[in-house]
């Protein structure tokens, strides 16, 4: 029966501070959102494994459907891997020496580090920002470099570019979701980004000069892709234009179908806490009763 809870705070992260013994104060609020992210420990592995199915999907389609003169190569395939170890496993080291990238990141977080310390930022809003939104699993600056994980890279050795690629799937309450995906994706590549572009402005290969570019995919749990700058990051990716159509719609499908699972991941630990710890997974129609709980 719908009704008035207790309290507005995350039920699995409760439950999850209890069993540690720690604290229940400033439970992060119970809304959809949250649930279909990583800041829910609970929820983590299906919000983590829902992001990589779409992904898995997506670079697939953009492997297979490359227009005929395509030179363009992705780098460690449809599993995001360690920045060291697609160094170690791929040509980009021939190109772009891994040394000197993780120099140049060192840097650029050191200066990062000591500016924040020097700030007198207040706590409570660094634990909010630093709290990982949607899909991701971390926050980037709490990771060493050489272990950051972007979702992929890829080469286009005929036109001597980097590509930096990064998919997102993020709550699409708001009509601003994509920008909000984007800008994340943005300040969590921003120093690989700098580094390769300091690299790659110091290589030349035959006169020219190798570019950088983040390509940032976002889609919305509820199924939301814009179609302009799909199209665009697809048409950037030498996609052949008549496939784009058909991949969007495809993405669309793998992103309704994460949504349920990880809502039925939800509702399967909520039903375990309150029937004797037996989960089970909820038909589709049990599973949505309740959703009006939700902000």
């Amino acid at each position: 029966m719908i009704g008035a809870r207790a309290s507005p705070g995350c039920e699995l992260c409760r439950r999850e501070r209890v069993t540690q013994g720690a604290s229940i104060d400033s439970l992060p609020p119970e809304t959809v959102a949250h649930i279909q992210s990583a800041g829910c420990n609970l929820q983590k592995k299906s919000v983590i494994g829902a992001h990589n199915r779409c992904w898995k999907y997506l670079i697939g389609t953009i492997s297979t459907h490359g227009e005929a003169n395509r030179s363009l190569e992705i780098l460690g395939g449809d599993k995001d891997r360690h920045l060291h170890t697609l160094w170690k496993e791929t040509n980009i080291g021939k190109i772009l020496p891994w040394d000197d990238i993780e120099e140049g990141a060192e840097e650029l977080i050191t200066k990062r580090r000591e500016k924040r310390q020097a700030s007198s930022s207040n706590k409570a809003s660094q634990q909010r920002d630093d709290e990982p939104e949607g899909d991701e699993k971390e926050p980037s600056e709490e990771v060493i470099f050489g272990q950051r994980r972007p979702d992929s890279l890829a080469i286009d050795w005929t036109n001597k570019m980097v590509y930096v690629l990064e998919f997102k799937r993020t709550s699409d309450q708001r009509r601003d979701y994509r920008e909000k995906g984007e800008s994340r994706a943005r300040a969590q590549h921003d120093v690989l980004i700098r580094s390769l572009e300091k690299v790659a402005g110091e290589t030349e290969s035959e006169g020219e000069r190798w570019k950088v570019k983040l390509i940032v995919f976002v889609g919305g749990t509820c199924g939301s892709v814009h179609v302009q700058t799909f199209n665009n990051n697809l048409k950037e990716l030498g996609v052949v234009e008549s496939k784009r159509g058909a991949i969007r719609k495809g993405l669309v499908q793998e992103l309704l179908y994460a949504q349920d699972t990880v809502l039925c991941s939800y509702f399967a630990q909520r039903e375990g806490a309150t029937n004797g710890d037996k989960g089970r997974w909820s038909k589709a129609a049990e599973v949505f009763q309740g959703l009006d709980r939700f902000g």
